[in-house]
């Protein structure tokens, strides 16, 4: 968000970030309010009446106390966008907690959705050996393109994986699943919470399950402001 504020302020917009000041001498001194990506808003919506009010809402949000909400979450743009940081950051990781280098793994991708297209072809160009899990067959086929592996769901449970990277925000990773792994498994999940894994229960196998979320701000925060700053603006302007 300090990003987002400083890339704004460079284009010429008058924007200020909000830090210690009086919540809703702030909200009242501004026409447009930004928020992070979060499921919690009803507290700051009641004090956003009769604002604009744009923010990454996870789930249903009613339009209350006369406030215009919009979700930049749901922009094309912005998750199109957003995959890559995410993409490198999850990569990110892995690097950090393998003693191996990515290229000699067997990397497992769940869901080919904009995330999962990103770090198929990041994990490729390393030289990894992958296999995407989807469930549609036009999935399958397009990743089988590009030069991964592929199969459905129901072959999981038989995959030989060093890490496995979940972006699918379902229990994927279930007790079924992580009983087929070893305790050198790595899992990256990527999903929303509450993320695809059962978390419990791959710590008592001593499984490495780590839930990563916010990648694009954590690691690359520049990138993500400038993204959120061009995707504001650009729905701002449909509006």
């Amino acid at each position: 968000m300090k990003y987002l504020c400083l890339a704004l302020k460079r284009d010429g917009y008058p924007a200020e970030m909000f830090e210690n000041q009086d919540l809703q001498q702030f909200i009242d001194g501004n026409d447009i309010i930004v928020l992070p990506i979060s499921r919690d808003y009803d507290e700051i919506l009641e004090l956003c009446r009769g604002k604009t009010v744009m923010g990454g809402f996870i789930g249903d949000v009613n339009e209350t106390c006369g406030v215009k909400i919009i979700n930049y979450a749901a922009s094309d743009y912005f998750r199109i966008r957003n995959a890559l940081p995410s993409a490198e950051g999850a990569l990110q990781i892995a690097m950090a907690q393998t003693d191996y280098t990515i290229c000699d793994c067997n990397a497992t991708v769940l869901g080919y959705g904009n995330i999962g297209k990103c770090l198929t072809d990041m994990l490729l160009c390393l030289g990894s050996s992958v296999t995407v899990v989807a469930r549609k067959e036009s999935d399958r086929a397009q990743a089988e393109n590009y030069g991964a592996l592929a199969c459905d769901f129901s072959v999981l449970p038989r995959l030989k994986s060093d890490i496995i990277f979940n972006t699918v925000p379902a229990p994927v990773i279930d007790r079924g699943v992580l009983d087929t792994l070893t305790p050198d498994t790595l899992i990256i999940d990527l999903a929303s919470k509450p993320g695809g894994t059962d978390f419990d229960y791959a710590s008592k196998l001593g499984i490495t399950a780590l839930h990563a979320l916010g990648i694009p701000g954590k690691f690359a925060p520049r990138t993500a402001g400038e993204i959120l700053k061009s995707t504001i603006l650009s729905m701002l302007t449909e509006v």
